[in-house]
């Protein structure tokens, strides 16, 4: 309703809230959480060259829902104007497609 006060209720994060001495409970654990990525060249072209760390960056953190597992999945996501498929099987997310989003 109109004029209801909205509360965000999250984890306390140290490394990126304002209180670093507080401790993180569980979200502390996972902070350095990586996986292993694989672009193959005939598809990292496609990315432009600027983007790439950033892409990498976004992809070692996994990003597939939690609850889901299937290696044979394929995910999305847009990037950069780009819409990035992948999979991951055995601890490595592998990008399978890489294309220009339509307008």
């Amino acid at each position: 309703m109109n004029g209801t006060p909205i509360f965000d209720i999250k984890p306390y994060i140290p490394y990126s809230d304002c209180h670093p001495e507080a401790e993180g409970s569980f979200a502390s654990v996972h902070q350095n959480d990586r996986i292993k990525v694989d672009i193959p060249e005939e598809l990292e072209r496609f990315v432009p060259e600027e983007k790439r760390p950033a892409l990498y960056a976004v992809l070692e953190q996994d990003p597939r829902p939690a609850y889901q597992q299937d290696p044979e999945r394929i995910y999305g996501f847009p990037f950069a104007g780009m819409e990035i498929r992948f999979r991951v099987k055995d601890d490595c997310l592998t990008v399978c497609e890489v294309k220009q989003e339509s307008c």
